[in-house]
């Protein structure tokens, strides 16, 4: 929560953690946000960590179909208590690639858009991961963009079961050929390996499709990106930066001398030594 003080006002807006469980927080919204003194509530910034999204979804809707999300008919008064029965003006989400595959975090996250009609979505993401062309269409649907919306489902199925049925051919016809071994001899020495492979064909057709969908929905910060005032914003100070001095323990002390020790009675650290101040005495 601190580093994000350093884009804002003091005083001008309040901040909220959400955290922990459904069950351990029921009155967060009744008792906390409630109170702020910040009335208008573009001023008042929720910071929730991803388990705590969901929890609450999983507190109120049916995450069966992680596409359709169903409100549990007994929990229907509870959504006020969550983060589901609230309208947001806009909505970060950090790590977002932790939602790249379908899951419960997944079907969390894409409901944002629709239970708190948060008409601007950013997903933040700087971990190099390996992705799959579903992947990247599933991270789409989380923020609303045209071609992974609902509509587009069929998509991604087709996709994954085409990829999946190039790979399994792939196999067979390098068993059926005889050159596994020959390849993995070549990867083993770091030889150049041409291999006609259907399955990359077909991902790079998917990843061309995909990377034109996200065209005009992407930002890169690069060690040259700048702020709106044009300052480089790669090696920011730390916002806050606490330094503890603290006592060695009697062990830890010991173990410093002993290796002092032994470095001491070493004939080569000795040798070093000696001719690092021959050489001091000379240059003095």
């Amino acid at each position: 929560m601190d580093e994000i003080k350093r884009y804002l006002e003091f005083g001008h807006f309040d901040m909220f953690p959400l955290i922990g469980t459904f069950r351990k927080r029921d009155r967060f919204w009744q008792d906390d946000v409630a109170k702020s003194k910040q009335e208008q509530p573009c001023r008042q910034i929720i910071i929730a960590i991803h388990n705590a999204v969901k929890s609450d979804a999983a507190e109120i809707f049916d995450l069966q179909s992680p596409y359709r999300l169903v409100l549990k008919n007994h929990r229907h008064n509870a959504k006020d208590s969550t983060i589901y029965g609230h309208t947001f003006c806009m909505a970060f989400f950090d790590k977002i690639h932790a939602a790249r595959t379908v899951s419960r975090l997944f079907a969390s996250f894409a409901e944002v858009r629709s239970s708190c009609q948060a008409g601007f979505m950013v997903g933040m993401m700087a971990t190099p991961l390996l992705s799959l062309p579903t992947d990247i269409w599933s991270l789409g649907y989380i923020l609303g963009v045209r071609e992974c919306d609902p509509e587009h489902i069929e998509y991604r199925q087709k996709v994954d079961r085409d990829l999946g049925s190039h790979l399994h051919g792939d196999r067979h016809r390098l068993k059926e050929s005889s050159k596994a071994e020959e390849i993995l001899s070549r990867i083993t020495h770091s030889q150049s390996l041409s291999v006609s492979s259907e399955y990359l064909e077909a991902m790079n057709k998917s990843m061309d499709e995909m990377r034109t969908a996200f065209h005009s929905h992407i930002i890169q910060r690069t060690l040259k990106s700048t702020d709106w005032e044009d300052n480089p914003i790669s090696g920011l100070r730390p916002y806050h930066e606490h330094l503890i001095i603290r006592s060695l323990f009697k062990f830890e002390e010991k173990a410093l001398e002993d290796v002092t020790r032994e470095l001491a009675d070493n004939d080569a650290a000795k040798k070093a030594g000696d001719l690092f101040i021959a050489k001091g005495k000379v240059s003095s």
